[in-house]
């Protein structure tokens, strides 16, 4: 929590005016809201921020080589699909890794297909009409991905928790579903995109980035909140 705070105190310091005042307070469900005006008869606290100190810190995001395949044709259709897409590479690169391991025979037996693991609903709703076509699994699950992510305003996490848990599940509880499958295939995947293979090192314990989502309420008031807030209409992501 001490963390989220530090990183939402930066996020304020960027996007509100100066010399401004800062309210926090618990919504109805326990999730805490910073706002630059009063709630009313919420128990509010308020907070000062001034120009001073508003240098962000540097991203100590890991800057490895990217995750490719032995396979050269998959290594060529993630680029190209990545480029068409607006995809990180090594999120591409990272989701086949986990859902297939560059098998483009795989099928699970839920019935998930191909490189990307499309399920017969999924890949219909794309125009795939041969799963094990690396092409088409590719394109269709790329163009899956992108439609997630569009979906949740670039929340990577969210967008891989409803690949994997499917969107019904990650609306429901109104983020990461509650499954110990979900958490772990968000964080494997988050693990090999920031650089460490987590299949390899051992390693699930990394600490993912915070992402801050910033809307703007009924009444007019700026709202940040690392809950993501769901059907709320102008949301932006300012930190991830």
């Amino acid at each position: 929590m001490i963390k989220i705070l530090a990183v939402l105190g930066v996020i304020i310091a960027l996007t509100l005016p100066c010399n401004g005042e800062i309210y926090t307070y618990r919504d109805r469900n326990g999730h805490l809201v910073l706002t630059d005006a009063p709630q009313g008869s919420h128990r509010v606290r308020k907070k000062h921020h001034s120009n001073q100190g508003k240098k962000a810190a540097k991203s100590n995001r890991n800057h490895h080589g990217p995750l490719v395949s032995k396979d050269h044709e998959i290594n060529r259709l993630v680029e190209k699909y990545a480029v068409l897409y607006d995809l990180d590479e090594r999120l591409l690169h990272a989701v086949i890794r986990t859902e297939s391991d560059y098998d483009r025979n795989a099928v699970s037996q839920k019935g998930a297909m191909g490189l990307m693991q499309l399920m017969p609903e999924t890949g219909k709703q794309y125009g795939v009409e041969n799963f094990f076509n690396p092409e088409e699994n590719i394109r269709a699950g790329a163009k899956h991905l992108k439609s997630l992510l569009d979906r949740y305003f670039g929340d990577t996490k969210m967008a891989l928790a409803a690949y994997n848990a499917g969107i019904t599940a990650v609306d429901r509880y109104n983020g990461i579903p509650p499954f110990q499958e979900t958490e772990n295939y968000v964080s494997k995947i988050l693990s090999m995109v920031n650089g460490e293979d987590s299949s390899e090192s051992g390693n699930t314990s990394r600490p993912q980035r915070t992402t801050i989502y910033r809307y703007t309420d009924a009444k007019g008031r700026i709202c940040l909140t690392n809950i993501y807030p769901g059907n709320v209409s102008g949301v932006v992501v300012v930190h991830q």
